[in-house]
């Protein structure tokens, strides 16, 4: 009977252990408005304009930053959960691609890859009937990076009830079907085989001055100095 209980507590114990390990095991940390990754070694400041969810360390998805304040278009105004929120998504890998070359095969319909497959469940923008506004180098000190700027259509149904009015509403019984775009860009940095990408995706109208903002993340991106011999 002793046994038993001896036994059952000590797997009590070792299962609290390995919970409690599992969650406390993130991507990185934020201090001092400076986030770093853990696992891939880089960092870039943080404004206290945005929400940030750090998220767990195994995980290609790194981090995600919100915007905590940002307008509602004139067709959402009753309906504000279908804005298309600001929002920042940092998805880290490995890669033996170059960077143009990786940045290509993204963009390119016909280049398959799993790893494309988790890239684009996370890259709103450019899933589907992207379009490719700018696509050129980033350089940022000594790091050359690489930009993509762009937009894509959108079609949503909200109801008649919590409709705005809108030159780009159309009635469909109950429904308004609204129809305009969301804009965004997907900033790049490689260094050895880490691939790092950047997705900031928004309403299209708003985009031109929230890109600025996502400017002033990109200036602050580096890598930290690499542990291993490349």
């Amino acid at each position: 009977m002793f046994k038993r209980l001896l036994i059952t507590f000590i797997v009590l114990v070792l299962a609290v252990n390995i919970a409690g390990a599992r969650k406390t095991s993130k991507a990185g940390k934020i201090a001092g408005g400076i986030y770093t990754d853990a696992k891939f070694n880089f960092s870039f400041s943080i404004g206290d304009d945005w929400n940030t969810s750090v998220k767990k360390g195994k995980k290609p998805v790194r981090i995600t930053l919100i915007k905590k304040e940002y307008d509602i278009p004139m067709q959402f105004q009753r309906s504000p959960t279908y804005t298309t929120i600001p929002k920042i998504t940092v998805f880290a890998d490995t890669s033996s691609l170059g960077l143009k070359q990786f940045v290509d095969s993204l963009l390119d319909d016909k280049y398959k890859s799993s790893q494309k497959k988790a890239i684009m469940a996370e890259f709103k923008l450019l899933y589907g009937d992207f379009t490719s506004k700018k696509n050129s180098k980033k350089v940022i000190g000594d790091l050359v990076g690489h930009k993509i700027s762009g937009e894509q259509k959108y079609l949503v149904r909200v109801s008649s009830a919590g409709a705005g009015g809108d030159e780009m509403a159309g009635s469909f019984g109950d429904y308004d079907v609204v129809s305009d775009f969301y804009a965004g860009s997907v900033f790049f940095a490689k260094h050895g085989n880490t691939i790092v990408m950047m997705h900031f995706i928004c309403e299209s109208r708003y985009f031109e001055m929230l890109d600025l903002d996502f400017e002033k993340i990109i200036k602050t991106f580096k890598f930290g100095e690499s542990k291993d011999k490349e």
